[in-house]
C-alpha cells in the first residue's frame, strides 16, 4: 500500500519541523505496512492544501496530511481539509507520535468536551481497540459512555438491536450493518456520538466480495447515520485492526468538526 505525506507549513524556515514530522511518520507507517513514497510540503493556504491532495489522492492509496493548525480552531487548514476530502483514506494528523491513534483519540477527546458532546463505540473486528484509545486520553470519563465489542451477530441484535433481516440481506460486513450498530449503540448509551465498526481483519475469513482487509464503519449523531466501506491491501491482523480503529477515529472527529461549525 502506497502513501504520501502533505506537510502543512505555516511559516518560512519550517523545513526541519516537515523532515522530523515526516519521519516519524513514515516510521509509524512501515510498522503498519504502508510504504512512504513521497513527501509534499504546502503552505498553510485553502488553494495550495487542496491542490496537494488532489495531486496525491491520483497517485496513491493513503494520504498523510499532517502540519498546519489545529483541527479544532477555526483556522485555514481544517475546514479546507474537510470539504475537500471525501475518501476515507485521508488522514489529517495535525501532530505526529510515533503512533497516530493516541494523537487522534486525544483530538477527538478535545472536540467531544469542547462542544459537551459524549460518545458511545460498538466493535466487532477492532475488539476493543477503539474503546482502549479513547480510554488511554486523561479525562475520557467526561465523554466517554459506553463500549461493547458485539463480536457474534447475536450480540449484534441482542445488544445493538442490529435487526435479523440486515445480518441476512446484507451479512455483518456491510455499511448498513456497521450504521445500525452504531445507532444502536447511541441509543443504549444515551450518548450524543456513536461509532461503530465491523470488518475482517484476516489473515483468514475473506471472500472475493468480502477480502481481508474490508472494514465497514458507522457513524451516528443526533441528525444523522452514515457508513463508509474501506479495503485495505493488508493481510496482517494487528495492523488492520490499528488501521480500520484510526480510521473509525478520524470519520469520527470530521463528524465532529462539522457539528461544531455555526449553523
Amino acid at each position: 500500500m502506497i502513501a504520501y505525506i502533505l506537510s502543512i507549513v505555516d511559516e518560512v524556515g519550517a523545513g526541519d519541523m516537515v523532515d522530523t514530522r515526516s519521519a516519524v511518520l513514515s516510521h509509524a507507517s512501515k510498522h503498519m505496512g504502508i510504504d512512504v513514497k513521497k513527501i509534499i510540503a504546502v503552505q498553510d493556504h485553502a488553494d495550495a492544501i487542496a491542490a496537494g491532495i488532489q495531486h496525491i489522492c491520483s497517485h496513491a492509496d493513503i494520504c498523510f496530511v499532517t502540519g498546519g493548525k489545529k483541527s479544532t480552531q477555526n483556522d485555514v487548514t481544517a475546514p479546507e481539509i474537510y470539504r475537500q476530502v471525501n475518501a476515507c483514506r485521508v488522514f489529517y494528523m495535525p501532530e505526529v507520535t510515533s503512533d497516530p491513534g493516541p494523537s487522534i483519540a486525544r483530538d477527538v477527546g478535545h472536540l467531544l468536551t469542547v462542544g459537551k458532546k459524549t460518545l458511545a463505540i460498538a466493535e466487532s473486528c477492532t475488539g476493543g481497540l477503539i474503546s482502549h484509545m479513547i480510554t488511554d486520553v486523561a479525562g475520557s470519563s467526561g465523554y466517554f459512555l459506553f463500549s461493547a465489542v458485539t463480536y457474534s451477530n447475536e450480540a449484534k441484535m441482542n445488544v445493538l438491536k442490529v435487526t435479523e433481516q440486515t445480518l441476512i440481506d446484507h451479512g455483518a460486513v456491510h455499511e448498513q450493518t456497521a450504521i445500525e450498530m452504531a445507532k444502536g449503540a447511541r441509543q443504549v448509551a444515551g450518548a450524543d456520538f456513536a461509532i461503530s465498526t465491523t470488518g475482517i481483519a484476516g489473515p483468514t475469513g475473506g471472500t472475493m466480495e468480502k477480502p481481508v482487509g474490508r472494514v465497514c464503519i458507522g457513524v451516528a449523531g443526533p441528525d444523522t447515520a452514515v457508513g463508509y466501506t474501506c479495503t485495505l491491501e493488508c493481510s496482517e491482523r494487528s495492523k488492520n485492526k490499528q488501521m480500520f480503529a484510526i480510521m473509525a477515529l478520524e470519520l469520527l472527529r470530521r463528524c465532529l468538526v462539522e457539528a461544531g461549525k455555526p449553523a
